[in-house]
């Protein structure tokens, strides 16, 4: 891990490199300092595309994944704009759902905001504790399916520590400052799926790492 903390100070990685250390990241084998320094390293001198498309291929490697029907999208919050803000996201997704378009929706507990994903189902009497099938056979007959991102993202869980310092203290990376489902690694597998990244990435990034990476993976 050392040798890619160097390189990536020096300038940006290659796919292989990035996807190299994002997997050392995702599976526990960096410490904490490690992951501090890495992503210290990147948000210091910006996030390339290749580091983009890497963090969201082996987040993909990693995820429990969920097959939705052509044409799912998913409506994904800031993931960090610290306004505590409604969650606007969960909101839309009925609006969405309720127009006939279908909605693989990731989500977790507030972050950001004065309520996540999963604690509006959990106010509305959902269960969001259920498995790949029950989210398949939900997108289908309800035309919603709520994935918990702990759940399918559980690889997260090694730099959930960092990822959730406030923003002054922890100014590492956007990376995975993000929420989990942001930058193109939702796990519901659909032909047309949109994943909407946090805003404070610029678009024109967003078309570069989508353009680099397979869709439906």
């Amino acid at each position: 891990m050392k040798p890619l903390i160097f390189a990536a100070s020096e300038g940006p990685l290659s796919r292989a490199q990035a996807e190299e250390a994002f997997g050392y990241l995702f599976e526990g084998a960096a410490t904490p300092a490690q992951v501090g320094g890495f992503l210290m390293a990147l948000r210091a001198r910006g996030e390339s595309v290749s580091e983009y498309a890497a963090a969201a291929a082996v987040m993909r490697a990693h995820c429990v994944s969920v097959n939705a029907p052509e044409g799912a999208i998913d409506i994904v919050g800031t993931g960090g704009d610290g306004k505590h803000t409604l969650n606007i996201s969960t909101a839309t997704v009925f609006v969405v759902a309720g127009a006939g378009v279908p909605v693989a929706k990731h989500g977790n507990r507030n972050v950001s905001s004065m309520s996540g994903t999963v604690d509006v189902q959990s106010a509305l009497g959902i269960n969001t504790m259920v498995g790949p099938e029950v989210i398949e056979r939900a997108i289908i007959e309800a035309g919603i399916g709520f994935m918990m991102a702990s759940m399918h993202h559980p690889a997260m869980k090694h730099v959930a520590p960092i990822r959730l310092q406030p923003p002054k203290s922890g100014r590492t990376s956007r990376l995975l400052r993000m929420s989990p489902g942001s930058v193109f690694a939702n796990s519901a597998r659909s032909p047309a799926l949109l994943d909407r990244a946090a805003g404070r990435m610029p678009l024109p990034l967003l078309q570069a790492c989508a353009a680099s990476l397979p869709s439906p993976f």
